[in-house]
């Protein structure tokens, strides 16, 4: 509870700043999956200054994130030589960086590391699992949402979304027993506890889940009154 306490309050002075207009430098995140889709970066407040495609090499694709149901998996990527992700690079401001990386759940919650990679003069990041499981796989829904993200692309990535069309899909969407979103080991305080600390968990995912796409409140308090 501490952790999403300070994951919030932080948030909300990083969206106040962002709301005065404290931009400081640009600099270069590179999206795939989901966050390909600009639709996405606009719920979430980012402003994007310039975009192209980009393939980042000797990394494959994988679904290794657990997500909220039994088996299910959320997109990150893992080291492979002579594998490529095609997704593209966006140039945003280091306060929207930050503020990415609350939604992402990498700072406080440590469930994405932040990776930064330079290739000649184009230094950008990225985000990693930090607690990679294996054999999930991804909901049709949440493929069909990647896919959409790749149709305006170019013939370049069309192997890699072939791949993606062929990729085996979740069927049973059963709700996941363990979390692990807020706390880690709901064996901390005890076989007892166990099934406490296992609700105490779910209800915070909750809480975090509808706190994450809530806007700051200062800001939209800021932005109706002033």
């Amino acid at each position: 509870m501490i952790r999403l306490f300070f994951w919030r309050l932080t948030f909300e002075l990083l969206d106040l700043l962002d709301l005065m207009g404290f931009k400081f430098k640009n600099v270069y995140y590179f999206a795939y999956g989901g966050n390909l889709s600009t639709e996405v970066l606009k719920l979430r407040d980012i402003t994007v200054y310039h975009e192209f495609p980009y393939i980042l090499e000797n990394y494959k694709l994988v679904f290794d994130q657990p997500g909220p149901f039994l088996g299910s998996g959320f997109a990150s990527v893992r080291q492979a030589k002579l594998n490529n992700v095609y997704g593209k690079i966006y140039q945003i401001s280091l306060i929207d960086k930050w503020r990415l990386h609350f939604f992402e759940a990498s700072l406080f919650l440590a469930k994405y590391k932040v990776i930064t990679q330079k290739k000649g003069n184009l230094s950008y990041f990225f985000y990693q699992t930090n607690i990679p499981k294996l054999g999930l796989l991804p909901t049709q829904q949440y493929l069909t949402k990647i896919l959409s993200c790749y149709k305006d692309y170019g013939p370049e990535a069309d192997h890699f979304v072939e791949t993606l069309k062929n990729w085996p899909v979740l069927i049973n969407q059963i709700p996941a027993k363990n979390i692990n979103l807020i706390i880690q080991n709901y064996l901390f305080f005890g076989k007892k506890c166990e099934k406490l600390v296992r609700k105490y968990d779910h209800l915070l995912t909750t809480f975090f889940l509808k706190l994450i796409w809530r806007p700051g409140i200062f800001k939209t308090f800021l932005q109706k009154y002033f």
